[in-house]
């Protein structure tokens, strides 16, 4: 395999697809440059123009007639800034994984993609938004494996009963201000309390004084076994335009 050197890499741009496409317009920004005093233009500065160029080609592509969400739809769109955003966001892919389409009034409807938690595990209860279209949500290191960690208790809980089975002796941890239990690998806990691996069930010698959380490692790998589920819906959102003002100033 032969050595990439500097020299040879700048062949490479230089012979690109996108710098021979434009190279009529570089050599006019060469002239340019040169009758200016201005030193001449890399491989790395004319690939880069190049592509400015074919940004702004590409802009005047953007679909239209995108008129299936109600009140979204591309007839009559001018595109007057479309060359300044193309100068502005270099090669942007986000016509190649979503779709690109003008507002026909202040406000539309939007369909979201929503995830949400189908059970209740650890720290998330049933409904959490995981993701969405948005980027809104959050994801547990927890939610599809082994662990529940650290799920909700009030005030007062004596009676627990875990809802993922069979829970893995020597792993129940129950906190509660300064009081932590744990249990013995046994079905015996530190305070005196019991826990019953198998169905979930765990006695705590006496009622928590304070909110607290219970954390565990339970077995996934027993059939028939409790798993986390989650539910995918789309939704519709209203959206409100902005008016955004945009001052470009720009030179070759």
């Amino acid at each position: 395999m032969g050595t990439i050197t500097r020299e040879s890499l700048n062949r490479q741009i230089e012979s690109s697809s996108v710098v021979n496409k434009y190279s009529k317009r570089i050599g006019l920004l060469e002239e340019a440059r040169k009758v200016s005093g201005v030193k001449p233009m890399s491989a790395y500065d004319k690939y880069y123009t190049a592509q400015l160029f074919e940004n702004i080609n590409k802009g005047t592509a953007l679909k239209e007639g995108y008129s299936q969400i109600t009140g979204i739809a591309g007839n009559g769109f001018k595109r007057t800034a479309l060359n300044i955003v193309s100068l502005a966001v270099q090669n942007t892919v986000l016509p190649d994984i979503v779709e690109v389409a003008p507002m026909e009034s202040m406000a539309a409807m939007v369909p979201v993609m929503q995830i949400t938690a189908g059970k209740t595990k650890g720290a998330v209860k049933e409904g959490d938004v995981i993701i969405d279209n948005t980027g809104v949500g959050s994801t547990d290191a927890y939610q599809d494996g082994r662990f529940v960690k650290d799920q909700a208790l009030e005030k007062g809980a004596k009676s627990i009963v875990a809802p993922f089975t069979p829970i893995v002796p020597g792993s129940v941890k129950v906190v509660a201000g300064t009081t932590v239990i744990t249990d013995d690998g046994k079905g015996v806990l530190t305070d005196g309390g019991k826990v019953d691996y198998t169905n979930g069930t765990i006695e705590l010698n006496a009622a928590t004084t304070e909110d607290g959380t219970i954390s565990y490692e339970y077995s996934n790998e027993i059939v028939p076994t409790t798993t986390q589920n989650i539910n995918l819906s789309i939704n519709p959102v209203p959206l409100l335009a902005q008016e955004h003002k945009l001052s470009a100033f720009y030179g070759l």
